[in-house]
């Protein structure tokens, strides 16, 4: 029966500790955001660009808008061969950019044909909005 009075400070004991990991937790959670070790994930922007191919030598891009339309600043389309660029500024609504063979654009073949287009968005936010095989 005397040993019940003896417990009693170890459950005192136990409490203390676990508060203390607590505060050192929290502590260490909060330093590593005051000296930014932690960073936070940027947002991503959404806006929609759809591709299609309706011949072996063209290639039509459609800019569809989207929910961050307001913020896109500019387009950049990397064409199939890679090399050859197009920056489209204040890009609208329905606005379609094509490339034909030749014109602009080289390597569009009947086959599969890669397009990248990346967004340029306020805040200096630089996203790839379109990479697809057409």
């Amino acid at each position: 029966m005397h040993a019940r009075a003896n417990e009693s400070a170890v459950s005192e004991v136990i409490g203390v500790i676990l508060i203390v990991a607590l505060t050192v937790i929290m502590a260490a959670i909060i330093a590593a955001y005051a000296f930014g070790w932690i960073q936070t994930v940027p947002l991503a922007r959404t806006v929609v660009i759809t591709a299609d191919q309706p011949g072996a030598n063209v290639m039509y891009l459609t800019y569809r808008g989207g929910p961050d339309h307001a913020s896109l600043e500019s387009l950049t389309i990397r064409w199939p061969d890679g090399t050859t660029q197009q920056t489209i500024t204040s890009p609208k609504i329905g606005e379609v950019y094509n490339a034909i063979n030749g014109a602009g654009a080289k390597n569009i073949t009947a086959g599969r044909d890669r397009v990248v287009v990346t967004g340029h968005f306020k805040g200096n936010v630089d996203q790839v909005v379109l990479d697809t095989w057409v």
